[in-house]
């Protein structure tokens, strides 16, 4: 950020109160340049080993993964940097008040039906998946380096039911802690070749230019909507697949078939909340539905 941009950002926190959340912020800005140096010189001493390795070596791939582990890491610290700014408690509150109430709707409006899947993943992460077209494994993006347990050609994902596993540890909405907006969920539909793939909380990846119809939406907070929106259009998609958490609970029950057009109208009556009204209504609104209960299919469904 330059200097003037900078003293703007200051003196704008300064004036609404946030003393102590722009010091953070420059606590964390300072901590993604000292790790981006430090990582930047592992890659320098792993690619020079790779450099020195016969491709016939026992341990050139072992040596190849190290190269791209770092290439990973700068990537990632290198979007963080873009993305970092003071946080507001407002946003903090809403987001910490996601993770008790969205989760547990969410599991009461759409119960067993698999075939809808949910991936978290960070704001930055979004801007990446939309720009490419698909949510693809880190080992297919990094030349077989892995991440995580994701296979080449699978995504990590959750149902309704196992939601919160998504939202606690994928969606990134604890990541104030490192001054960053919070993440994003994408809306996804299963294909019948991801059946037997729930057990193992995956799905195949899959192009959303080639199958728009598999893309339900992307759920994100107050903060990210108007960025996230400006993305979709950017490259191609359809501006209303972006949500807020609080509208696209509006929208579930419609997922089943109902016109697009009808789901977009009911979520226009509350695009002028503000943040308060938002949290307020998150927090007073009751699920209807009783903890426990069996569908007609005696498919057991919990809050």
């Amino acid at each position: 950020m330059k200097a003037f941009e900078e003293w703007k950002l200051k003196r704008k926190c300064q004036k609404s109160g946030r003393k102590k959340e722009y010091q953070d912020y420059l606590q964390s800005k300072a901590s993604l340049e000292r790790d981006k140096d430090m990582y930047y010189g592992f890659l320098m001493k792993a690619e020079k080993n790779l450099n020195d390795k016969n491709p016939s070596d026992s341990t050139y791939k072992e040596v190849k993964d190290e190269v791209n582990r770092w290439k990973y890491n700068l990537q990632e610290i290198s979007l963080r940097q873009e993305f970092i700014r003071p946080n507001s408690p407002e946003d903090i509150e809403y987001r910490e008040k996601l993770t008790d109430v969205f989760g547990p709707k969410l599991a009461s409006i759409l119960g067993c039906d698999d075939s809808i899947r949910f991936h978290g993943t960070t704001i930055y992460y979004t801007r990446e998946i939309l720009k490419s077209g698909a949510i693809l494994s880190s080992s297919a993006r990094f030349d077989g380096f892995n991440k995580s347990t994701d296979l080449k050609d699978e995504i990590s994902v959750s149902t309704a039911n196992t939601i919160d596993r998504t939202l606690s540890f994928f969606t990134d909405l604890y990541s104030y802690q490192s001054s960053l907006p919070a993440g994003c969920l994408f809306v996804l539909r299963a294909s019948e070749s991801d059946a037997n793939l729930t057990q193992y909380a995956a799905m195949k990846t899959f192009n959303f230019k080639e199958h728009p119809e598999r893309l339900l939406g992307i759920c994100t907070t107050i903060e990210n909507i108007e960025s996230v929106k400006e993305w979709l259009r950017l490259y191609g998609y359809d501006e209303n697949l972006a949500y807020t958490f609080e509208d696209f609970l509006k929208i579930a029950p419609s997922l089943k078939g109902e016109d697009r057009e009808k789901i977009i109208e009911k979520c226009e009556d509350s695009s002028n909340l503000d943040m308060k009204e938002l949290i307020e209504s998150l927090e007073d609104e009751s699920i209807n539905e009783s903890d426990v209960y069996s569908d007609e299919n005696n498919c057991v469904k919990t809050r």
